[in-house]
């Protein structure tokens, strides 16, 4: 029988960290990207709450904070697919 044929592993492109609230001054955090999961995870008041077992990397994590917080944290952190938001060269 023949094999079928086996795609490099390559990761996904990276997203933006996203946030919702669950509940009055309780936000969850939403990150794609180890680069944004590791600071966020050494916040006070921060727990981890759910990752990715079987994908790509997925961290959710649950904060005891006010909306404004997690809108400033998210706006200060650094960009992973700047390169794809210029615009194309003409």
């Amino acid at each position: 029988m023949k094999q079928p044929k086996r795609l490099p592993a390559t990761p996904p492109p990276s997203r933006p960290p996203v946030w919702w609230k669950d509940g009055p001054n309780d936000i969850r955090i939403q990150v794609q990207d180890p680069k944004h999961a590791e600071p966020l995870a050494r916040v006070s008041g921060v727990r981890l709450v759910g990752w990715s077992v079987n994908g790509p990397y997925l961290r959710i994590f649950a904060a005891g904070k006010p909306p404004r917080w997690a809108e400033n944290y998210i706006r200060r952190l650094p960009r992973t697919n700047e390169r794809f938001l210029e615009p194309a060269a003409p």
